[in-house]
């Protein structure tokens, strides 16, 4: 028997993305070891807030006269919510926590990243995902609970 470099999968935590519940229960079915679903499209639907992104852009952007106002990232990321090609139905719900819940997060986050750097800072989901993580676990982490509460039941 050989050594092996990755431990076997438990359990698999999955963006819902577009799928509807019947792909995600075929999914469910060809998977061999059970799967978990965030409440929201995708992680990034966590990291839409204004302070965490500021502040990890303004350490990120060194170049930049001015840090970016929470302020102004709030009010794109509103505007943004409101854009319905940015939905899976391509229609915007009508309430802010599902318009949260169903965005397609990444690339409102690239937009901004670009957007409030004059694209000097590119959004990377990996190295920005961690800052942006890191910054809730310091700064606001019940923003990420739920996520607690799926990785809880896949231990318990």
């Amino acid at each position: 028997m050989g050594v092996r470099l990755v431990p076997p999968a438990i359990r698999f935590m999955l963006d819902l993305e577009c799928r509807n519940a019947q792909e995600r229960t075929a999914l469910e079915k060809l998977s061999k070891n059970p799967i978990k679903w965030l409440a929201r499209r995708m992680y990034e639907n966590y990291l839409l807030e204004p302070r965490a992104i500021a502040e990890v852009l303004a350490t990120l952007d060194t170049s930049a006269a001015t840090p970016v106002a929470e302020t102004d990232i709030r009010a794109a990321i509103e505007a943004k919510l409101k854009q319905s090609e940015r939905y899976c139905d391509k229609a915007s719900p009508v309430n802010e926590h599902e318009q949260r819940s169903k965005v397609h997060g990444a690339e409102i986050l690239q937009e901004i990243f670009s957007q409030f750097s004059e694209t000097r800072v590119r959004y990377e989901k990996i190295r920005d995902g961690v800052r942006l993580t890191g910054w809730f676990v310091a700064h606001e982490l019940q923003t990420l609970q739920e996520i607690s509460d799926i990785l809880r039941s896949i231990f318990d």
